[in-house]
């Protein structure tokens, strides 16, 4: 399917919520990604990344639909498309930075948006530091990436209660949530149901048609 074109201001300022949620999403669908395949080493099986890759390689699509669409943007010095471009690099680096931490578990390179980045990234986590200072280290790690990206995310998200579901799924399976709150079964349900959802991001975006 042919790819249309924005081809009014309005009409980018409209679209602008969908192409944020679909650029800061990648943050988290290739950390997930890379974290599945960190669960699945460790365990000696394949589980959980065969499908963290069926999401990750679904919204590859969407990005590249994205992508298309802000190149276009750019050259006709559209602002919302500049914008976007800067979130973009932005999301990048971090995602980058943030997988350098799971490289000691498995290999992030396919995850990665720049593979040597996050290689040196991971080389300064692994400098001598003492753990007092990495605990400091994450808390500011943190506290930099809520105000990097919030500051440039500035439309209300078109799926927020979607996205709160597999955040609670996300945090369940990888993070400190009691494991009966939505076990394995119930996570792995939700993020094949992404696949879905992307091909739908897709579908919409390579459908616009704006006078």
């Amino acid at each position: 399917m042919a790819l249309a074109q924005i081809t009014s201001r309005e009409a980018w300022k409209s679209f602008q919520p969908l192409f944020q949620e679909i650029l800061a999403a990648e943050l988290v669908c290739r950390i997930a990604a890379a974290a599945a395949a960190a669960h699945d080493t460790r365990r000696g099986e394949a589980e959980l990344e065969p499908v963290a890759r069926s999401v990750f390689t679904a919204h590859l699509e969407v990005r590249a639909k994205v992508l298309q669409l802000l190149l276009t943007g750019e050259r006709q010095e559209v602002p919302a498309a500049k914008q976007l471009n800067d979130l973009r690099r932005r999301i990048e680096r971090w995602t980058d930075l943030l997988l350098a931490h799971l490289a000691t578990f498995t290999s992030v390179h396919d995850f990665a948006f720049e593979p040597n980045r996050a290689a040196d990234f991971a080389d300064d986590l692994r400098s001598g530091s003492s753990d007092e200072e990495r605990q400091l280290g994450q808390e500011l790690l943190f506290a930099s990436f809520r105000g990097s990206l919030l500051a440039h995310l500035t439309a209300a998200s078109p799926n927020a209660d979607l996205n709160e579901t597999i955040g609670r799924s996300l945090t369940a399976l990888f993070g400190d949530a009691p494991a009966e709150t939505v076990g394995e079964s119930g996570w792995l349900a939700r993020i094949s149901r992404m696949t879905d959802d992307e091909q739908e991001m897709l579908d919409e975006i390579a459908a616009l048609e704006v006078e």
